[in-house]
């Protein structure tokens, strides 16, 4: 399609399928042995975490390419 960037969309999607897995981290969670969740009790938010990261590392890209097209 003219004028897209896929490669953009690829980044977008990466911070969000690391949220949609912590969601499901969460549900598994939230349905196992109350003696087995101290195990794992910490994994989602960390998951949630990394998903943050990774999206203000994509702002971060996008803000300074965004910068670079218009001083061009």
């Amino acid at each position: 399609m003219p004028g897209s960037d896929p490669a953009r969309a690829l980044a977008v999607a990466a911070p969000l399928g690391q949220l949609s897995y912590a969601v499901r981290y969460q549900e598994f969670l939230d349905n196992i042995e109350p003696s087995e969740r101290i195990y794992h009790a910490g994994d989602p938010a960390a998951t949630v975490r990394a998903a943050l990261r990774e999206a203000s590392a994509v702002a971060t890209t996008s803000a300074a390419a965004t910068s670079a097209a218009a001083e061009a």
